[in-house]
């Protein structure tokens, strides 16, 4: 029983050290080219628009900017208000940057997946991960993440 505890541990471990679980320097950029970065990007968002509070981020990243996963977040995602529950989006893909909005580079894309082909990633205030998921987030759940 002593060794398959141990070997949980161990498998959590290396779960948290899992490519795709870090943000720590992960550049994104808004649709002028201004460079943030994901652990911290929110607060300096919050000062250069005199916001109240900093904004919770959802990210998305695919594989393919073609993903119909990619495609199917989106739309969930533009379903939710973003000044009522005070978030930001970014979207990116190991292909070619969309910047259209705010965007992460293909090369920090492929970082973020980790060797997966789709991810959403919510993060909270003070570059907190509250989500990494590798499958699509319904708009309740994403919700339920903002809301914290």
């Amino acid at each position: 029983m002593h060794k398959v505890f141990i070997a949980w541990i161990a498998l959590f471990f290396i779960s948290c050290a899992y490519p795709g679980s870090s943000i720590s320097n992960i550049r994104f950029f808004d649709s002028y080219g201004k460079q943030y970065f994901l652990e911290d990007g929110a607060n300096e968002i919050k000062e250069n628009y005199g916001l109240q509070k900093a904004p919770k981020t959802v990210v998305i990243v695919a594989s393919d900017p073609n993903s119909k996963r990619l495609e199917s977040q989106l739309k969930i995602v533009s379903e939710i208000d973003p000044e009522k529950y005070r978030y930001i989006y970014i979207v990116g893909n190991s292909k070619k940057a969309d910047k259209s909005g705010y965007y992460i580079l293909p090369r920090d894309s492929e970082k973020l997946l980790g060797g997966e082909e789709f991810r959403v990633i919510v993060i909270g205030r003070g570059g907190k991960l509250l989500k990494n998921s590798v499958a699509i987030l319904s708009k309740d759940e994403i919700i339920r993440y903002l809301m914290r």
